[in-house]
């Protein structure tokens, strides 16, 4: 039984000691995936069912302050194993949303939302489809592994019941927030790179990246950020049509969100019902 135990910690828990083979669709992966894809349906469809904008606040304070926990941890096991550096924080993309998010929804502002919802979204699909570097590192299902795909989880339900828990739905005229978002991570990212020389973001080349690794940096950025605003805002464009059919709203989106009319209208009352009658013209004055 001691040796048991002995192979589990191994496996399972201590930092890997092999050399990092790819495993992306893997069984592992697969399983992981299947899991936590139930799981955000389940609690989606639980927020949608109550459609209470205090039960919705409630999910996603809960949510952050697990995803808290989780970086919390990461940053402890990756101390604990490879010693204190600031490397242990990392400064990519999910795990900046993974440090900002949390502290937006638990102390900070509703107003402030925006500025990490899409971000947030983008990066919890991409990284449950496709975690390149979560099963690239852990042989199976390990410990890190299962920390880092249910931190990507909870940040597609905390993106998806954003707009539910302050009642700002996501719009054309609020895209430009996003980039806000975004240049500031990459800001961080460009800041800690050249502090710890670890290529955060694609701050020093796009080494073993498709296409762009042939284009020197900063260069490949002249494409890679038009495209993502291009993409962001025809995003932006469809989602506020889709949270308003989701919320089951009877007014017409052109109506309502027309892009001459649309303001960021904050539902002042915690606990009441996800209605038409909050959405008045009265919250523009």
């Amino acid at each position: 039984m001691e040796q048991f135990w002995q192979q589990f910690y191994i496996k399972y828990i201590a930092a890997p000691t092999g050399a990092p083979q790819n495993r992306i669709f893997s069984p592992e992966h697969l399983i992981l995936t299947g899991l936590l894809t139930v799981m955000i349906v389940m609690v989606m469809k639980k927020v949608l069912r109550r459609d209470e904008i205090g039960y919705s606040r409630h999910v996603l304070k809960t949510c952050a302050t697990i995803m808290l926990c989780l970086e919390i941890f990461r940053i402890c096991w990756n101390c604990y194993y490879h010693g204190f550096s600031l490397t242990i924080f990392r400064f990519d993309y999910c795990n900046q949303i993974c440090m900002l998010l949390p502290f937006f929804v638990l102390f900070g502002s509703p107003k402030l939302y925006p500025y990490v919802q899409q971000l947030a979204l983008y990066g919890g699909v991409i990284v449950l489809v496709y975690p390149l570097w979560v099963f690239y590192d852990y042989a199976g299902i390990h410990l890190m592994a299962v920390q880092s795909m249910t931190s990507h989880a909870l940040m597609i339900i905390c993106a998806l019941t954003m707009p539910m828990a302050s009642g700002i739905i996501p719009t054309l005229q609020m895209v430009y927030k996003t980039w806000i978002g975004f240049f500031v991570m990459l800001f961080n990212a460009f800041i800690m790179t050249h502090v710890t020389g670890v290529n955060y973001l694609l701050m020093a080349g796009a080494r073993n990246v498709p296409i762009i690794q042939h284009i020197p940096f900063p260069y490949y950025w002249f494409l890679l950020i038009p495209g993502f605003m291009e993409g962001t805002a025809l995003f932006s464009k469809y989602w506020s049509r889709w949270y308003i059919k989701m919320l089951h709203l009877k007014r017409s989106a052109t109506d309502i969100y027309s892009e001459k009319r649309t303001r960021e209208i904050v539902t002042p009352w915690a606990g009441s019902r996800i209605n038409p009658a909050h959405w008045t013209d009265s919250a523009d004055e």
